[in-house]
């Protein structure tokens, strides 16, 4: 499957979205999730490794008091012909609502709104349009993994930590030239409320933290691309996250994220399929505490 033949619209405007994510914050009970699924975790590897990141990034306490994240970005989307495609980009991330995904799009026809529910399904209309396309499995397949990135990407270890996913510290590994902590976590990537059927389904996200930095270094993840006898066929996709600012509201977060092919070696492609560099970040703390 080639991402950019999954993209529902003719203009390659893919990264300008809302996003709604991840019960991580003060509201809700997600902060209280967050500290006790740590505390639960029976490897002191793991727990002291996803502990540390989030000390790295900025502290417990401002993961805690985070609703919701807005950021000003610029998208360059690398076609098949190695032609680039650039758009301005707004990003809003709730830190709330488990999972849930809704993107706008700006093309030539106007804002596409793409919404990724809890259970996986993908709708796409214009804004103003009640019409919903009807979208095929290639297509709800490739707009899934490449959000499923960028959410990890931008919640670093909060965005692991929930009581259905089944993570595994795997040591410490040299990963482009650098000394990492590797991390594997298996189940459903995009919903964390589903059975333990549902979270049989193949897919893996491997995490690899820098041992120094203690920051998200790369993530890869793999998925399953057929059903029946094609089960067991699988397709591997990757993210390299660079240039960790701090922002205002006191978190540390990548301001490049770039997505690249991979292989079931974990081997990284040289060649970006996309690259997001955040311009601004602007944070709304929990108000109501």
């Amino acid at each position: 499957m080639d991402l950019r033949s999954t993209l529902p619209y003719n203009k390659l405007w893919i990264f300008s979205f809302v996003l709604t994510a991840l019960q991580v914050a003060g509201c809700g009970g997600g902060g209280k999730m967050l500290v006790e699924h740590i505390d639960q975790l029976e490897d002191a590897r793991l727990s002291d490794a996803l502990r540390m990141n989030l000390t790295a990034t900025g502290g417990m306490d401002a993961w805690l008091e985070m609703q919701r994240v807005h950021a000003e970005a610029v998208g360059t989307v690398t076609d098949a012909d190695g032609g680039k495609s650039l758009v301005d980009q707004h990003h809003e991330l709730s830190l709330l609502v488990p999972y849930a995904l809704d993107i706008a799009s700006t093309s030539s026809d106007g804002i596409w709104l793409e919404r990724y529910d809890a259970q996986g399904n993908v709708t796409l209309n214009l804004q103003g349009s009640e019409a919903v396309l009807d979208l095929d499995a290639d297509v709800q397949q490739g707009t899934a993994l490449k959000l499923r990135l960028m959410i990890q990407a931008l919640t670093q270890s909060a965005g692991l930590l929930h009581p259905n996913w089944r993570l595994r510290y795997v040591g410490l590994e040299r990963k482009g030239g650098r000394l990492t902590h590797k991390i594997e976590a298996t189940g459903s990537i995009v919903n964390p409320t589903a059975t333990e059927e549902y979270l049989a389904t193949g897919e893996q996200l491997v995490v690899w933290i820098d041992a120094k930095t203690l920051f998200f270094d790369r993530l890869w993840l793999r998925y399953r691309r057929g059903a029946g006898e094609d089960a067991d066929d699988f397709g591997y996709l990757a993210a390299n996250l660079s240039i960790y600012k701090k922002q205002p509201g006191g978190l540390v977060l990548p301001t490049q994220v770039a997505i690249v092919r991979s292989d079931k070696f974990q081997q990284f492609s040289e060649r970006e399929i996309m690259l997001v560099e955040y311009q601004r970040f602007t944070f709304i703390r929990d108000l109501e505490d």
